[in-house]
């Protein structure tokens, strides 16, 4: 039995099997690194699935789909995080338009299939981006401001491999935390403060801090 999911517009909506969810999330992790380059930039490969309308569990079976096949290279962290890049097997199985026809359907029209308006490629900045720009930023609530600081870490060039991890796995804990009905505070506190030391995101913590404590 086909696992369906349900993504784009309101006024156009776009069923989608699994087995055409994990190449849809393929087409957009080539997309992006097509946008950014492929030397280095790593896709949130949860936040694609959520981009594409995906719950939680079938974007981490999608991912596991395409690791399995080797289309992308992952790296995992706590809750089921994958954040990867598209490997050489995978730029060719998009280019040659993938088995089911919704990598075409994809490229033609886009915006059937994009559920989600803050995207990972949305306000992509080639550079690191400084607290002058972070604090122009609207954020409308708490997963939108920690989809923007790990966006933010992954495109951080400053950040080590292993730093970046470490902060990406610290998102992980406080997301893992607001999720719950009652919070502990002190774990978010501590991987606020965590975050809070990476200039990069600070102005990203300080809004959250704001809003939680």
């Amino acid at each position: 039995m086909s696992i369906e999911l349900i993504a784009g517009r309101k006024d156009q909506m776009e069923k989608l099997t699994f087995t055409e969810l994990v190449e849809l999330m393929l087409a957009r992790t080539y997309e992006l690194a097509e946008e950014h380059g492929h030397g280095g930039y790593r896709v949130d490969l949860m936040a694609v699935g959520k981009e594409l309308g995906a719950d939680l569990e079938s974007s981490r079976q999608a991912t596991q789909a395409l690791e399995e096949r080797g289309l992308i290279n992952c790296l995992r962290a706590i809750g089921g995080f994958c954040n990867g890049h598209i490997s050489a097997s995978g730029r060719l199985f998009v280019e040659n338009g993938g088995k089911t026809g919704v990598i075409g359907r994809y490229h033609q029209d886009r915006s059937a299939f994009i559920y989600v308006s803050n995207s990972p490629g949305a306000n992509v900045n080639a550079g690191n981006i400084g607290s002058s720009q972070v604090s122009n930023v609207a954020v409308a609530d708490d997963a939108n401001i920690l989809r923007q600081v790990r966006e933010t870490l992954m495109r951080d060039a400053s950040l080590k491999p292993a730093e970046r991890q470490d902060a990406l796995a610290e998102v992980q804990i406080v997301e893992a935390q607001l999720a719950k009905s009652k919070p502990n505070k002190g774990a978010l506190r501590d991987s606020l403060d965590t975050l809070g030391r990476i200039s990069s995101v600070g102005s990203f913590v300080v809004k959250l801090s704001e809003k939680l404590f």
